[in-house]
């Protein structure tokens, strides 16, 4: 029988996994850039040559910025780029290790909690706009139902929640003991 994995290297393993979840969402959000440029592009070829633009580029456009935005959070919490001041956090890091991985530990609590509060609020959300089968655009003219969207608003902040967790894990254990591995 072998020895229980240690604690820290389940967090590791745990955070990699997390990693292949919203790196794949974040593949997800690039093919959807790719999509927008087509449709942009589209749209302004359709104008100029034909004097006919494209049905419902506007709609597609708006709701693929909201998905990308959506799908690319939890990849960036786990590359560490979610909007703080560095400049403090590195200073306090450096005068006291364990201060500044319980900085990070409240930070990374913070953004779970509000994260939670926006998944929590956009599962309703998902459910009505499916019962409902709301859309944007004009009916008669281009529809695009809502409800992708919504999910994938709701995944993407469940795993971002997920993501936040696992790194105040790592940092609460950082906070505890500042000579353990990162």
């Amino acid at each position: 029988m072998s020895p229980a994995p240690d604690p820290a290297h389940r967090v590791t393993r745990s955070i990699g996994a997390i990693g292949r979840v919203a790196a794949g969402l974040s593949l997800g959000g690039t093919l959807i850039v790719l999509g927008i440029l087509a449709v942009i592009n589209t749209d302004i070829a359709g104008r100029e040559f034909f004097n006919r633009p494209l049905r419902g580029a506007t709609e597609l456009v708006s709701i693929g910025i909201v998905a990308v935005v959506f799908l690319s959070l939890p990849h960036t919490v786990l590359a560490g780029r979610m909007a703080r001041v560095d400049l403090f956090s590195s200073w306090l890091t450096q005068r006291s290790p364990r201060l500044g991985a319980a900085s990070s530990v409240l930070f990374n609590l913070t953004g779970a909690a509000l994260m939670l509060l926006m998944a929590w609020s956009l599962a309703p959300e998902v459910q009505r706009a499916w019962e409902l089968d709301d859309y944007v655009g004009s009916l008669g003219d281009f529809t695009v139902p809502i409800w992708p969207v919504r999910a994938l608003q709701c995944l993407s902040a469940a795993v971002t929640v997920a993501a936040f967790l696992l790194l105040a894990v790592r940092d609460l254990r950082r906070c505890l003991n500042p000579d353990a591995p990162r």
